[in-house]
């Protein structure tokens, strides 16, 4: 799950403050980098993550279970998959 906020004196403030309950551990990523001194816009860059980051956090949710539902020929055949197009 996702929640947006915001830091207000060092500390995370949710924009639905009802929407973890208290005490629930958390890990925050911070989106779009860290602003720079002086600016209220975040700096991108350093601190975002690369793509290929962020499709190993989703792919690490992904059991292995599932991973072995894929056809085994998917990337040889993806146009087939994604759009029925004939086999190669």
């Amino acid at each position: 799950m996702t929640y947006r906020g915001h830091v207000q004196g060092g500390v995370v403030l949710l924009d639905d403050p009802h929407a973890i309950p208290d005490g629930t551990v958390v890990d925050v990523c911070v989106a779009g980098g860290v602003p720079a001194q002086g600016s209220d816009r975040p700096t991108p860059g350093a601190n975002s993550a690369s793509v290929e980051q962020m499709l190993a956090a989703i792919w690490a949710d992904v059991p292995a279970s599932e991973w072995a539902n894929l056809p085994h020929d998917l990337t040889d055949q993806l146009d087939h998959y994604l759009y029925g197009t004939p086999k190669k």
